[in-house]
């Protein structure tokens, strides 16, 4: 029969804790810092909001469009599996859902929905995206008129 020495079973004990606590999800798991922004993309100017400069080279390479402005900044905080809900630009609002988050990445339910006139919100877009942590998954396309065009960027912390 084995018989161990009382450091082994302290040491046996805390790195039976440190598993146990690496294997279960954290505070900052179950709790996201959501982040949408409401970007009007045009092609009359070649102006770029100062607070789009991180993303400016990644909104060129994904949307063929010159100028891109900042029209709106929601953030804000929810746990996991409940929504965070953005007003946009004119009839557009977000739904952001986080359902997964780890060390390095969230997974992101996202609904861009448009509002008609009788006040009934349907679903332009709806994805599903893991996004490592801070960093902007782009959607984009619907019509703000005038050859603009809006641009959903979303993330989680």
């Amino acid at each position: 029969m084995f018989r161990a020495t009382p450091a082994a079973r302290v040491a046996f004990f805390g790195l039976t804790l440190a598993g146990l606590a690496a294997g279960a999800p954290s505070a900052l798991a179950q709790d996201v810092e959501v982040t949408v922004l409401a970007i009007r993309a045009t092609k009359s100017n070649n102006d770029v909001s100062p607070e789009l400069r991180d993303i400016a080279a990644q909104l060129r390479k994904q949307f063929q469009y010159t100028g891109f402005k900042l029209e709106q900044r929601r953030a804000g905080r929810t746990a996991l599996e409940k929504v965070h809900t953005a007003t946009l630009i004119g009839p557009y609002s977000a739904e952001i859902t986080p359902t997964a988050a780890s060390e390095r990445t969230v997974q992101l339910k996202c609904q861009l929905l448009r509002r008609d006139a009788d006040g009934k919100k349907t679903a332009v877009l709806r994805s599903t995206v893991t996004v490592e942590k801070g960093r902007y998954q782009l959607f984009g396309g619907p019509s703000l008129g005038d050859g603009d065009v809006l641009i959903m960027a979303v993330t989680g912390k």
